[in-house]
Order: C-alpha cells, then structure tokens, then sequence
C-alpha cells in the first residue's frame, strides 16, 4: 500500500455495486477506508508541516508537487458507518461516469479547474491544501529570487509575483468565494499568503526585535528600506483584509493557524507604520 503512496496510481477505483453481497461489499469497504485514511492523512501533514514552516520561518519539508494522490472523497461518503450505508451515499452522489478526484499538484498546476472539482470529492480539504501550496509556491520563489543578485535578481522576481497574484487572484474566484461563509478559514488563509507574496513573514519577524536589535537594524538596512511603496500598500491592504476577516469569524473559531494569521497581519501592519515613521521628515 506505501509504495507510491503519493502517486495516483496507488488508488484503484473501487466501486459498490447493488449485486455485491455481504462479504464482497465488506471487503470493498475497508479497502476504500485503507485509502482514503491515508490520502486524508497526507494531506494533513502537508498542511502541518507548511503551517510549521511559516511559523518558524523554515523551508517545508514537503513540496506541493509531491501529492500525485486524489483529493480525498466527500466527508459524506467518509462519515458512512457501514459498507451498505456508504454503498448507498455513493449510488446517489457519485456519477456513473465517475470523473476523477484531481490530486494537489495537478489542481495547482490549473486553478481554474477548481472551479469544476466534482461533486464526490472533499472541496474543503481540496481548499485548505490548496491555499497552503501556493504558500510553499512563494516561499520557494523567494528564495529562488534572492538567490541572484543585481538588475536581472529584480526582473525575475517581478515576473514571479506577477504569475503568483494572477494564480492567488484565480484561487480567490474559484475557491475562497464559495466557501468564504462555511470554511472562514481558507479567505483568512489566503489572505496572509497574500500578504507574504509582499512582505515575508519571517523578515517581519526578525525586525520587530524577535533576534535582536541588531538583526533588527541589518534587516532594516538590508532588506526593509528596499520594500517598494507599491508592496507597501499591497502588503497594508491584506494586512487589514485578515483583521476584517478575524472580526466577522464566529466566537472561539480563531485559533491554532488562524491565530497565527491574525499575528502576522498585525506584526505587519506595526511593521509599516514602524516604517512610515522612519521615513517621515523629523
């Protein structure tokens, strides 16, 4: 079964059908809960360990590119208790023409697509994973555009974050507007992604004092007083866009990585303000 477990080839499509007996249906059963336990299992893991890789300002140990698994099945079909009651939700939910669940990769690769993600498929965790790959996306174009230097380093990190907000643009369409009111965690997600496209996260970290003041005053030098107005305004936007999330969320939901997402939106907007001031004539 772990052999290539992230590829989608390791996953059979294992249908019930109304002839199969007792047993056969039994044994169907717990071969699709094998799968689906471990298709939900890895995708949780990559949204931990990208969760983890923010918050301490790491690269992820796992690339979006890796999940060639489908997306798992609906929570629907994942709540049956018995095999003949998740033989019935799959009769009536799954097309006789089954469409495939698309993996991870292959959804980022085309978010367009998101916007047709069948019906049989969890969309919720399809979001969440999605969100977090386009947050590895950007951490690894950073790096990649830092890597370089000089006038060629400052095009090619143009051209990255344009082809970036045109896919945090796409997802924004095709992901968070459905699901904005049932899931409120994927628009304030997506929203401190954005905000990272403009600002990195750990920068702001490490000049609001966390290593120092004068780690504090190298990144200013460095890095911070470098900072176009334009990502400064973009940056000020999402920041405010996460607190006006945060505020409409319901009672006790604000915790664990949407905490984070809160104190990074108010890190940074200490952050600009910290550098308006700065810049201000005495």
């Amino acid at each position: 079964m772990y052999v290539n477990s992230f590829k989608h080839k390791a996953y059979p499509t294992i249908i019930p059908t109304a002839t199969d007996d007792d047993a056969t249906l039994e044994r169907k059963w717990r071969e699709w809960v094998e799968h689906e336990s471990f298709k939900r299992l890895a995708h949780h893991i990559f949204i931990h360990d990208t969760q983890a890789s923010v918050l301490r300002s790491t690269n992820p140990l796992i690339s979006h590119m890796e999940l060639d698994l489908p997306t798992p099945f609906s929570r629907k079909l994942w709540d049956a208790k018995t095999a003949a009651q998740r033989r019935s939700i799959y009769l009536q939910e799954v097309p006789k023409r089954l469409l495939p669940v698309p993996s991870l990769a292959a959804s980022l690769q085309n978010i367009p697509n998101l916007s047709h993600f069948p019906r049989h498929g969890d969309f919720r965790i399809a979001a969440l994973a999605s969100v977090h790959g386009i947050s590895t996306m950007i951490a690894h174009g950073k790096q990649a555009c830092h890597e370089p230097s000089g006038e060629w380093s400052a095009l090619v990190m143009k051209i990255w974050q344009q082809e970036l907000l045109q896919v945090l643009e796409q997802f924004e369409i095709v992901a968070v507007e459905p699901v904005q009111r049932l899931i409120p965690a994927v628009p304030l997600i997506c929203q401190t992604v954005s905000l990272s496209l403009y600002l990195p996260l750990g920068i702001l970290e490490t000049f609001s004092g966390k290593d120092g003041e004068k780690r504090s005053f190298d990144v200013y030098q460095s890095f911070i007083q470098r900072i176009s107005a334009g990502n400064l305004r973009q940056a000020s936007w999402h920041a405010g866009q996460v607190l006006g999330i945060a505020r409409s969320m319901p009672l006790g939901s604000l915790t664990d990585f949407c905490a984070t997402c809160l104190y990074f939106s108010a890190l940074a907007l200490w952050s600009l303000g910290a550098i308006l001031s700065s810049n201000s004539p005495a």
